[in-house]
């Protein structure tokens, strides 16, 4: 799946795929995507994630 295809409405979005697919970039990429095209403050967003490697992108997000 090319994660540019998934259409930025006010939806709520689920990822779901085995280890190492690229969960944590792919939800990155979704929050970034969202920030820079549709103008929504990061402290508008609820991400939820059960690993430690989201906290480190979701970081560099907000100080980018």
């Amino acid at each position: 799946m090319d994660i540019n295809q998934i259409k930025l409405d006010n939806k709520f979005k689920l990822v779901e795929a085995s280890a190492g697919t690229g969960k944590s970039f792919a939800l990155a990429h979704l929050v970034l995507r969202n920030v820079l095209e549709k103008r929504i403050k990061p402290d508008e967003i609820l991400l939820l994630s059960f690993t430690k490697k989201i906290l480190v992108l979701n970081y560099e997000i907000k100080y980018f």
